[in-house]
């Protein structure tokens, strides 16, 4: 049977990986937005739209994904503090 600081351990390596899920979401977020910008200056060039419809729910799922990541590590804190 595991200990009480066996499950610590444990719940403290998913805050990390949760953390590192959560810098990589907020990278992958800002790049896009960085991308988009550049479209929309070609576009802006060229009257055109060349934006993928997609594009804005890509934004979007990674909104909510860093939301998700955000209420997990909560959750794992609050579990944390009940130890």
């Amino acid at each position: 049977m595991s200990s009480v600081e066996d499950v610590r351990a444990a719940l403290e390596q998913v805050k990390d990986e949760i953390n590192r899920a959560r810098l990589s979401t907020a990278t992958a977020l800002r790049l896009v937005e960085e991308a988009l910008a550049i479209v929309a200056e070609v576009e802006s060039d060229h009257h055109e739209t060349i934006t993928p419809p997609e594009a804005s729910r890509a934004r979007g799922d990674l909104d909510r994904t860093l939301e998700s990541l955000t209420g997990s590590e909560q959750a794992v804190d609050a579990v944390l503090s009940r130890l």
